[in-house]
């Protein structure tokens, strides 16, 4: 993947697990409990640490290490 499409492609899925997350609805007859209050509280935190591996990820595929430069 080139480099400039990296920053481009992290804001659509950025943008897509946002919107995702932005429009799912509860029931709303269903009576909160505290396991549904904590999936919606620790949600978003899953989703960033989500992207920031695969941006990790990214960027260790793409950067030059010792054992991968020929002499």
């Amino acid at each position: 993947m080139p480099l400039p499409l990296i920053p481009i492609a992290a804001a659509a899925a950025t943008t897509g697990a946002a919107g995702w997350w932005w429009f799912t609805k509860e029931d709303e007859d269903k009576e909160a409990s505290f396991e549904s209050n904590l999936w919606d509280v620790l949600r978003p935190v899953f989703i960033i640490i989500l992207i920031i591996l695969l941006l990790r990820w990214l960027y260790q595929k793409g950067s030059n290490s010792k054992n991968n430069v020929k002499k």
